[in-house]
């Protein structure tokens, strides 16, 4: 059922050493690293390649003479899977396949126009990961579309933001192509004329696709073609076939697979998904809001008026009907510029300084903003820098607000109750009452040799506790330990002065692997009777299916899980190891409401997230370290 094939092969190492007296051990390599796709090592005087334990002919013939010693390695797991990972790259290259970046093969063989954009064709590809899972090794091979310029970059009309080399497999911006001289930029930000642009063509974002008109085809291609792939993979990777076996997959145990029913618990009654709200209203919300209009510009304003009138003026429209009578507010009041008395107010649309500055500061209670926008902006940064505190930011773009569609509208308004603090949208039965969900993040940037940690604490009610931020920190894979242990405290006690009391549990979760001693922290938890998880997420996952699973949750051993978040785009996992459990729950039950957890905040009613709502406030907060309040309900 899941993408995941056993290795044939043993987890011994040859190294292979060679010694050529004739050429300096850097050409011979180069040499050798040409003509047979692997990659060899030098020292002084010496050659070696490192190769799983098969029969692997390595050319020419004549190596052979040069051959000094094969040394046996065992028991180096790491050794073993570098080693592994470097001859199936061998294998996709010997077969016609691009490498790029995160182990995935594109195919230059399989190339099909697009019919909604024929300058862009798309390649079929291929993701792969190792995963050692109860002391045997499984490939996971995923299925993709990579979509280039059907016509090398230069002479293509669908331009985009970076290039493909097909040669080496590298990734450059795009600077410029005239007079068919193609510019990029190097990784150092100088720019180079390359010289052979045959072998640059352009790849594309989402966002491109949208521009270039073809963003459609590629869920419609996804939906068509994804699952006929999974089916054809050992034929179209029959290469593989020395070192895989595609008849033998990952066994799963018999309850291993479990279809998860989120029931949330509105104000008259309980449903399977949260569009229901506006059915059975939010289970908490008697608030008054208060709602302030933002513009760039006079003409902005006349341009959404009759839009406007219809939403904010009728008094039987969508907004109104939908505030009062599906999300419960008692009260709306729009504030009046007092020098016009009119609801409307202006900003500057380069700076987002707003001109009633001081009047909005004087104010003694919060305000919604609805702020307007012109355009999409690359960033908005600069919107909560220099608006008041009182006022919570609701950017909505112009043409959005023109198309007045129930879609857009509904969601907006979802999000004026998310961001009301007095105001509970649900509650999940599934998740216990009185827990603490924190999440951690380490992000680096190698370019200044420095990490970020990121913090949140949120509450089974969905309320952010806690966030912290420590930026400009020595480049470093671990997290200080005296540091978390610090902000797990300081949530634990920020919890309390909002309860009244300690949390039951707390699950804290790590994007990525723990590779700290943790162990110390769980034992001064443990002394403080304060039941606890620690949890690694995997969002990177490459285990997959043809079969659709989302909302599932798979045991994969006895402490690592994978569930399928019911995402709008294509279906993805994310990988759970229970690292540490110090609850009275088993671990099934630690997996399940890890889920769930993702559950505790959806950004419209019609969404969901990917991971546990902590981790996707750290990671809006490491994207965007100001205008994550945006998205974020956080006082």
């Amino acid at each position: 059922m899941l993408n995941l094939f056993s290795s044939k092969i043993s987890k011994t190492v040859k190294r292979q050493y060679y010694y050529n007296p004739d050429i300096p051990p850097e050409e011979f390599a180069a040499n050798m690293e040409r003509v047979n796709n692997l990659s060899f090592s030098t020292s002084k005087d010496l050659v070696w390649v490192e190769l799983p334990d098969l029969e692997i002919q390595i050319k020419p013939k004549q190596s052979q003479d040069f051959l000094r010693e094969v040394e046996t390695i065992e028991n180096d797991e790491q050794l073993f899977i570098k080693t592994f990972y470097k001859y199936l790259k061998k294998l996709f290259i010997d077969n016609g396949y691009i490498s790029t970046r995160n182990n995935l093969y594109i195919s230059l063989n399989d190339k099909k126009m697009l019919s909604s954009n024929q300058e862009v064709s798309y390649h079929e590809s291929y993701q792969i990961k190792l995963y050692n899972l109860k002391d045997n090794f499984y490939l996971s091979i995923t299925p993709r579309l990579t979509f280039l310029s059907t016509k090398p970059a230069h002479e293509s009309k669908a331009r985009s933001s970076y290039l493909l080399n097909t040669k080496s497999g590298r990734s450059f911006p795009y600077i410029s192509s005239l007079d068919g001289v193609l510019t990029i930029q190097l990784p150092d930000g100088e720019t180079k004329q390359v010289r052979f642009p045959e072998n640059y063509y352009f790849n594309y974002t989402l966002t491109e696709a949208e521009r270039l008109g073809f963003s459609k085809e590629i869920y419609r291609l996804y939906k068509e073609i994804i699952a006929s792939l999974y089916q054809k993979i050992p034929e179209k990777l029959a290469f593989l076939t020395q070192c895989i076996g595609f008849e033998k997959t990952y066994t799963l145990g018999d309850d291993a697979k479990k279809k998860i029913t989120t029931t949330y618990r509105f104000k008259n009654g309980t449903a399977p998904v949260v569009k229901e709200i506006f059915r059975l209203m939010p289970y908490q919300n008697n608030s008054s809001i208060k709602i302030a209009f933002f513009f760039p510009s006079e003409k902005t304003f006349n341009e959404v008026y009759p839009q406007l009138k219809t939403l904010f003026v009728e008094k039987n429209s969508i907004f109104y009907r939908t505030m009062h009578l599906e999300l419960g507010f008692q009260k709306i009041e729009y504030i009046r510029d007092p020098s016009t008395n009119q609801s409307k107010f202006f900003y500057n649309e380069h700076t987002f300084e707003i001109e009633k500055q001081s009047y909005f500061e004087n104010l003694q209670e919060k305000v919604f903003g609805i702020i307007v926008l012109d355009y999409n902006y690359h960033s908005i940064d600069d919107l909560p820098k220099h608006f008041p505190n009182v006022v919570l930011l609701g950017p909505i773009l112009k043409a959005k607000l023109q198309e007045l569609t129930t879609y857009v509208i509904k969601s907006y308004m979802y999000k004026i109750l998310n961001f009301t603090q007095e105001a509970q949208a649900y509650i999940i039965d599934e998740i216990p009452k009185d827990t603490l969900f924190i999440g951690i993040d380490l992000s680096h940037r190698a370019t200044t040799r420095e990490s970020t940690l990121l913090l949140s604490a949120v509450d089974n009610f969905s309320k952010v506790i806690h966030v912290a931020q420590y930026n400009r920190l020595p480049l470093n894979e671990k997290i200080n330990i005296d540091t978390l242990e610090e902000e797990i405290i300081k949530s634990i006690s920020k919890y309390q002065d909002k309860h009244g009391q300690k949390p039951q549990e707390i699950y804290i979760f790590r994007d990525g692997i723990y590779i700290e001693n943790i162990s110390s922290i769980s034992t001064n938890l443990e002394a403080e009777n304060v039941k606890h998880t620690f949890v690694s997420i995997n969002k990177q996952s490459n285990i997959n299916s043809q079969y659709t699973l989302a909302e599932h949750l798979i045991k994969l051993t006895e402490n690592k899980y994978i569930y399928f978040p019911d995402t709008i785009n294509g279906q993805t996992s994310v990988e759970i190891d229970i690292t540490i459990n110090k609850t009275d729950k088993t671990n099934d039950e630690i997996a399940k409401i890890t889920y769930l957890s993702t559950k505790l905040y959806h950004p419209t009613p019609y969404a969901s997230l990917k991971l546990p709502y902590p981790l996707y406030i750290t990671d809006k907060v490491g994207k965007l370290p100001i205008a994550w309040k945006i998205y974020i309900p956080y006082r």
